[in-house]
C-alpha cells in the first residue's frame, strides 16, 4: 500500500508543478504581449509627435500633415514589429 501512496503522491505532486509552470509560462506570454503592445504604440506616437514638432511653423496644408503623421506612425509600428521578431529569431538559437 505505501508503494500505491508514494505513486498516487508523485503523480500528484507532478501534474501541480506542470500546472504552476504552465501557468507562469501562460502569465510571462501574456505580460511579454502586453509589453509589445505598449512598446509598438509608444513608438508609434513618438513618430507622430517628431513629425507634428517638424511641422509645427510649416506652411503644409492640414491633410498632409495628417498624412505624414499617420505614415511616421505606421512606418515605426512596423519597425518595431519587424524588430521584435529579428530580436525573437535571435533569442531561439
Amino acid at each position: 500500500m505505501g508503494d500505491v501512496t508514494n505513486w498516487v503522491v508523485e503523480d500528484i505532486s507532478s501534474s501541480v508543478v506542470q500546472s504552476i509552470h504552465q501557468d507562469s509560462a501562460d502569465e510571462a506570454e501574456n505580460d511579454a504581449a502586453h509589453e509589445y503592445a505598449k512598446g509598438r504604440a509608444a513608438v508609434g506616437q513618438a513618430a507622430e509627435e517628431a513629425v507634428r514638432n517638424a511641422v509645427i511653423n510649416s506652411d503644409l496644408h492640414p491633410d498632409t500633415i495628417e498624412d505624414l503623421e499617420r505614415a511616421a506612425r505606421t512606418g515605426a509600428e512596423i519597425a518595431h514589429g519587424d524588430g521584435a521578431k529579428w530580436e525573437s529569431a535571435g533569442d531561439a538559437s
